[in-house]
């Protein structure tokens, strides 16, 4: 992706908004931007960064810029909102949530890693990751399982 990256250190306000981001000098605005290049700006924007969260308004936008992350070769993870109609149903509650334990998964395993998620997606809070981690049940193959001792975690848990 360097063919599209060489191009904007061309523009100084580029390497401005660069400079403001990795100088931790509060909020950036940015305008003037055609909706089609708001993803490749925030995937230049974003490089060398281990971690980006991209927060948008509405969970359609969200889906968009996952897809287009997804189209520019980066790995990128989707973290939907909590959908109170559709999440205890089967099908579509079951989805949400395996793309949002995906998502912290990621997040949990310290590799690089892109959140999209929308303002609703953030209203619920999650334990610090720290409790998290060790929360994590990780059962393989070939290994020996001891029920109760599994049976005496996942109670505490």
């Amino acid at each position: 992706m360097d063919t599209f990256y060489e191009p904007l250190l061309q523009l100084e306000t580029f390497v401005q908004a660069g400079e403001k981001l990795t100088g931790n000098e509060g909020l950036l605005l940015l305008t003037g931007c055609v909706e089609s290049q708001k993803t490749h700006l925030m995937y230049s924007l974003g490089r060398g960064w281990q971690v980006k969260l991209i927060l948008t308004y509405s969970e359609l936008k969200a889906k968009e810029i996952y897809e287009e992350y997804e189209a520019l070769g980066e790995e990128a993870f989707y973290y939907p909102a909590k959908d109170f109609l559709f999440f205890h149903a089967d099908i579509q509650g079951n989805e949400l949530l395996k793309q949002r334990m995906t998502a912290v998964s990621r997040l949990l395993s310290g590799k690089a890693a892109v959140i999209v998620t929308t303002l609703d997606g953030c209203m619920y809070p999650l334990l610090p990751f720290e409790q998290l981690k060790d929360l994590v049940l990780t059962i393989g193959t070939g290994g020996i399982l001891e029920m109760e001792a599994v049976k005496r975690r996942l109670v505490r848990m």
